[in-house]
Order: structure tokens, then C-alpha cells, then sequence
């Protein structure tokens, strides 16, 4: 239950930022890393793919909160993708 609320917390603040302008990659990175430790992978890629839509390039910070979703959710595929993703972009894994 508190891991539920703490991502609803995280999103609804995410959202009064946006509110009053644009988030920076630390906003959207919280938010992937908070669906990470709830093991909510989807959420956490969904937040990457708005960061991207935004205008912001990701850096390996939250291509690493991604990839810690997927390993919470025991998806290995979807951390491989992810991996392949960054390599795609350019970013320097860590």
C-alpha cells in the first residue's frame, strides 16, 4: 500500500511541476526511480518515453531506473531492450 502511494505522491507532484513549467531530468528521473522500487516497469518506461517526447535527452540515470524496474519485475528482456536502447542513442551505460 505505501509503496502505491508513494508513486501516486511522486506523480502527482510531477504533475504541479509541470503545471508551472517544464520538469528537468532529475523530476522525471525520481519518478522512473520510484516506479522502479515499486516494480512497476511499465510505469517507469512510460516515464522515459515522456521525458523523451518532452524534449529531454536522457542521460544513463533513468535508462538505469528502467532497467532496475525490469530486474524488480524479473523481466530480463525488457532490461536487455532497454540496454540496446541506450547503446542506439548514444548514451554511455555506467
Amino acid at each position: 500500500a505505501k509503496k502505491g502511494r508513494t508513486l501516486v505522491d511522486a506523480q502527482h507532484w510531477f504533475n504541479r511541476l509541470a503545471a508551472q513549467h517544464m520538469p528537468d531530468l532529475g523530476a522525471f528521473v525520481s519518478v522512473i526511480f520510484i516506479c522502479a522500487r515499486s516494480g512497476r516497469l511499465w510505469e517507469a518506461s512510460e516515464w522515459l518515453r515522456r521525458m523523451r517526447e518532452s524534449g529531454l535527452q536522457p542521460d544513463s540515470g533513468p535508462y538505469n531506473g528502467v532497467i532496475a524496474a525490469a530486474a524488480q519485475a524479473k523481466e530480463p528482456d525488457w532490461a536487455l531492450r532497454c540496454l540496446q536502447d541506450m547503446l542506439e542513442t548514444s548514451v554511455q551505460p555506467n
